[in-house]
Formats: structure tokens, sequence, C-alpha cells
């Protein structure tokens, strides 16, 4: 198969806004889940640091995900 024929090909994924955003709260979800229970990058000390507020948490969480 070309590459031509295959870009004609129809592609039924995430046609309709509600599939669309349910695919993009549902990465976020799993990828803030993920960050929580395995910590990587040193989460767990920015976590524990007190200089940062829960909206530096959460905006940090939000930009990763």
């Amino acid at each position: 198969m070309n590459i031509g024929i295959f870009l004609k090909q129809p592609f039924d994924y995430l046609d309709t806004p509600q599939i669309k955003w349910f695919y993009i709260l549902g990465s976020t979800t799993f990828a803030i889940v993920f960050l929580l229970l395995f910590q990587p990058y040193g989460i767990s000390k920015e976590m524990i640091n007190p200089m940062n507020s829960s909206l530096n948490k959460f905006l940090f969480f939000a930009s990763v995900a």
C-alpha cells in the first residue's frame, strides 16, 4: 500500500467532540494518577517542600500532564 492510498482512508476515531473531551480528560487523569503513584523526577521532594503552595503543585501537575 502506498502512502497516498493510506492517507485517503477514513479515520473514524475522535470524530465527535464528546469523544475528544473524554480522551483528553481520561489521559490527563491517567497522567496525574501516574505521577502521584510513582513520583518520578523528584516529585516527592517538591510535594514536601513548604515553599510550594497548593496552587503551584496543581499547576506543576497540570503542566506535566
